[in-house]
Parts: structure tokens; sequence; C-alpha cells
């Protein structure tokens, strides 16, 4: 591929389609290098004119800093219905901190397939849901890349995913904040898988302040994972509502704050299964308080996955490692224990059988 000097300051459209790189395959895919544009003009005009397979590689470590949306509408870059790999050489798209307009910086819809590697999507700000990225169906596949610093009025502070699958490897999804739940992502159905990748330090002033699952049966897997440091007022690290799998993933330093809080580190509302995975040094804070660690109305299998020093702390409070909800939940505990938890293992008397 041929290498042209990065441009800088404002560019127009047509001086980005000069500059524009392509370098055609045999079946018609193209590969095109975006010059570095502040402005994120360059980005816009690749990204409409890309045909479904192609491949856009931005300028290394260039910041597409967007003050506007695409067309007035709430998403800073065109619509994805294509499959479109970008990658991002550690540049950052972000919508600039000085926009006036609120809005997100990508949305997909099916039968759309974005591909984001080595890119980091900050300062997104969406009215509605999806600060970040909105998945309305379609799939969006992370890796190496992250998703931080977003905000959403309402859903879905970095992600709100909406019947879509997305997975994501060797990932961060950080510091976003929803005001009415799921500060790091909403998942309303389809599917999330995440593989040494970090949920960490998101906020939400509802459900699931790392993740937070509603809708028909959304499918959760997490594979050598971290869910640490998210705030909310039920399920602060993880709120379960569909599938949700976690194999050799920490869950730690979760809080969940409010009047009748439940579950620091994870609330269980459908089928939850831990294997070697560990829930430590989460809180459930305010009146009534319930599961430190965990609090359970589902099915909930914890095999060879320790439940250790998290507390509950309040007026009556209880369960500081889990909090067993029944009838209907269901709480089993296969090769381990429940132990060094406040105020008690699984409240008084237990909720949950053989803690």
């Amino acid at each position: 591929m041929r290498r042209r000097p990065w441009l800088s300051g404002a560019v127009t459209t047509a001086a980005v389609l000069a500059v524009l790189v392509t370098v055609p395959a045999a079946d018609r895919v193209t590969v095109t290098e975006v010059p570095c544009d502040p402005t994120g003009a360059a980005l816009r005009v690749a990204v409409n004119a890309a045909r479904s397979g192609d491949t856009l590689v931005l300028a290394a470590g260039c910041v597409y800093s967007i003050a506007a949306p695409d067309h007035n509408r709430d998403t800073a870059l065109p619509v994805i219905a294509k499959t479109l790999t970008i990658l991002g050489n550690g540049a950052t798209v972000q919508r600039d901190p000085a926009a006036r307009a609120h809005f997100r910086i990508f949305k997909v819809v099916a039968p759309g397939d974005l591909r984001l590697d080595s890119l980091t999507v900050r300062y997104g700000h969406a009215p509605n849901a999806g600060g970040a990225v909105l998945l309305g169906g379609g799939r969006l596949t992370l890796s190496h890349s992250a998703i931080v610093d977003n905000t959403a009025d309402l859903v879905g502070g970095g992600i709100n995913e909406a019947n879509g699958i997305l997975t994501a490897t060797d990932s961060v999804l950080s510091h976003n904040t929803a005001a009415a739940g799921s500060g790091g992502m909403l998942m309303d159905g389809g599917s999330a898988t995440f593989t040494r990748s970090r949920i960490d330090g998101n906020s939400a002033g509802g459900v699931g302040g790392g993740i937070g699952g509603v809708g028909v049966a959304p499918k959760l897997t997490l594979t050598h994972s971290w869910v640490t440091g998210n705030i909310a007022e039920f399920g602060a690290g993880l709120m379960n509502d569909g599938t949700a799998t976690l194999d050799h993933t920490t869950v730690s330093g979760n809080t969940a704050t409010g009047v009748n809080a439940r579950g620091g580190g994870i609330e269980n509302d459908g089928t939850l299964a831990l294997d070697n995975s560990t829930v430590t040094g989460n809180r459930v804070i305010g009146a009534n308080p319930r599961g430190g660690g965990l609090f359970n109305v589902g099915d909930a299998t914890l095999t060879d996955s320790p439940v250790t020093g998290n507390h509950a702390e309040g007026s009556g409070e209880q369960g500081g490692g889990i909090f067993g909800h029944v009838p209907p939940g269901t709480v089993r505990i296969i090769g381990h224990t429940v132990a060094d938890n406040s105020p008690d293992q699984c409240g008084t008397p237990s909720t949950v059988p053989g803690c």
C-alpha cells in the first residue's frame, strides 16, 4: 500500500476524497487509509464511501474529534448497515468535548457488522440509549479496544445492545454512565461474549452498573475477565435477567447503594453459572441492603467459585456474601465455601442451603 502524509487541520470533503488511499483487492474489497483529520470529516467521508467488507485504517495515535452529528441525527458517523472493519492503530474517535449537541459515536443496524481493532471510543453522549454504540441488531466486534467515558441519558452508557451480537477480546468497557440503568452496557436480548476483558468503573442510576441484562433471554459470557469498581442501586457489577456464564472471572470492588439496594457484585434474576470464578470485596449499602456478593432470585450454580470478603452495610442488612430470595430462587454451591463475609454469610437464618 502506498503511504501518504496524514492531513492536519480542517479538511473539506473534496480534499478528503482526493487523498484517501485505496487499494482494490481482487474481489473489489478495498483498504482505505484515513488521514488524521482532527475534525473527523475524513473519517465520516470514509465510513460513508466504504462498501460492505471494506477496511478503514486510521492514522496511528490520531484523535478524530467530531463536533456535530451526521445529518443532524443523534450519531456522529453514518449508520453502519454493512460489514466494516476499522483498524485504529491506537487512534481515538470521540465526540468533541466542546460539542453542544448530544450524540453517540456509532450506530449499527442489521445486517451491519462493525469490527473495531485497537481503537478508543469516548465522550459519546446519547440523549437516549447507547452513549458510544447503539447496536440495534447486527454485530459488533471489539479487539484491543476501549469504550470509555461515554454517557447515556437513559440506558446503556457505553453500549446499548438490542438483539445484537457483541464479541469483545482484550478490550475495556470503563467509566461509562447511564442515568436510568446499565452504565457499561445494556443487553436487551441478544448475546455478548467478553474474553480477557475489563468492565470497570461504570455507574448507573438504577440497575446494572457494569452490565444490565433485560428483554428476552439475553446471553452473557465472561471468560478470564474482570468486573470491578462499578456502581448502581441493584446489581452493581452485573444484573442478569437471562443466562450468564462466568468462567475464571473476578467480580470485585463493586458497590450497590440506595434504599433496598441489593447485589453488590451480582443480582441474578435468571440463570447464572460461575465456574472457577471469584466474588470478593463487593458491598451493598443502605436501608435493608441484601446480598453483598450475590443477590439471587433466579437459578445460580457456583462451582469452585469462592464468595469472600463481601459486605452488607446499613439498617436491617442481611447476606454479606449471598442473599437467596426464596421462593423462587435456588443457589447451589459446589466445591467451595462462602466465607469471611459480614455481617453474615447468607443471612440469618441462612437463605442458602449449605451456606
